[in-house]
């Protein structure tokens, strides 16, 4: 058997940053198995040191995907009232608000120089971060994947 998320997308083929970096693309989106493959890409694609470091366990990737889905939403109604200016999803789409009131409070020495709860270590350890991004991709996709998979 393989597992696919519901509508026959394979959970690897989630990865593309293309899932969700285009006002076109969000505003198709409107399919759960869109949004859930949208959050994988997200998660595989942040950048280290920007916002929240990648999830480290199941409960958190359940707790983020919510705040993302909200914040797509978000976004999509910002496009439809605007022309003039295109928004798009960015690292604070898995954020709390609490968690965002740092960045727009000019906070940041408090949270370090890469950001909220950044373990960023100067590129010291890349095999660290590999092995932790691979982790919580595994993680994140196992979490997600069993909530819409068929066999």
């Amino acid at each position: 058997y393989q597992r696919r998320v519901r509508g026959g997308e394979m959970v690897a083929d989630c990865v593309d940053p293309a899932l969700y970096d285009s006002e076109e693309v969000l505003e198709e989106m409107d399919e759960e198995e869109e949004y859930l493959c949208a959050f994988v890409a997200f998660q595989i694609n942040k950048v280290d040191g920007e916002g929240l470091p990648h999830y480290s366990n199941e409960a958190e990737a359940t707790k983020r995907y919510p705040l993302f889905k909200e914040c797509v939403d978000y976004v999509k109604g910002l496009n439809t009232e605007t022309d003039m200016t295109e928004f798009g999803v960015n690292f604070f789409c898995d954020m709390t608000t609490e968690e965002k009131r740092p960045y727009s409070s000019g906070d940041y020495e408090h949270y370090g120089e890469f950001g909220l709860g950044s373990g960023y270590d100067g590129g010291a350890s890349e095999t660290d971060a590999a092995e932790m991004h691979t982790t919580s991709y595994i993680i994140l996709t196992a979490t997600l994947a069993n909530a819409f998979i068929v066999f």
